[in-house]
């Protein structure tokens, strides 16, 4: 170093004050930049996992109301009762096609007193 011109020894001090301090700054920044975005991340990923919970619970919420609507419903009742005591669920099935298709639902089970399934529904 000691054989360097001043010239040369000028330039060096310069490039290493003008450098060294970018450097730091660059390697102070990228890592606050990494942190936010991180957080950023971990931020957006909890409000979407609310969301879909929330959208979730709701949805069971309504389907639970629909079904709670229908098996108050007098139809509903009546043709039970009749396919209970002549097994012929024709009735049963028509008024479970049509709120199957009206309440867009892919599974529709009617089950008996007993717990045995009288009558399901598929969604096509």
């Amino acid at each position: 170093m000691l054989s360097m011109k001043l010239r040369g020894k000028l330039v060096l001090v310069l490039l290493l004050v003008a450098v060294v301090p970018l450097l730091v700054s660059l390697i102070f920044l990228s890592n606050f930049t990494k942190d936010q975005i991180r957080s950023s991340m971990v931020q957006f990923a909890e409000k979407s996992s609310n969301f879909v919970e929330r959208s979730t619970a709701n949805s069971q919420q309504e389907l639970s109301n629909y079904l709670q609507l229908l098996s108050s419903s007098s139809d509903m009742v009546n043709a039970l009762y009749y396919a209970s005591l002549t097994q012929d669920i024709e009735q049963l099935h028509a008024l479970v096609d049509t709120v199957h298709n009206q309440y867009d639902m892919d599974i529709l089970e009617v089950l008996g007193a007993d717990g045995t399934s009288v009558l399901r529904v598929n969604a096509e």
